[in-house]
């Protein structure tokens, strides 16, 4: 069996000196500087659109036409398949 100790792979930790902590201190807060500051880069939302693009098209005021064709389209069908049907 291979024992830790001889591939230098001990589990146990060095401690840090007060140097390197600061140093990690430092990275770390900026770090958090730097990325706060591209979140805050960001732009504002889009413009409001046009009015001009806000135009709607009343299909409500002509809908009778359109289902009354439907009607009359329907019955076309039915009606020609009647007689194709009898022949």
């Amino acid at each position: 069996m291979v024992h830790l100790n001889k591939l230098n792979l001990s589990t146990n930790r060095t401690q840090l000196s007060p140097f390197m902590k600061i140093k990690k201190l430092i990275f770390l807060v900026l770090a958090f500087i730097f990325s706060a500051g591209c979140a805050l880069a960001q732009g504002g939302p889009p413009p409001p659109p046009d009015p001009v693009d806000d135009i709607t098209l009343p299909i409500d005021e002509q809908l009778w036409v359109g289902i009354i064709l439907a009607i009359l389209l329907g019955v076309y069908f039915i009606y020609s398949r009647r007689t194709s049907s009898q022949k």
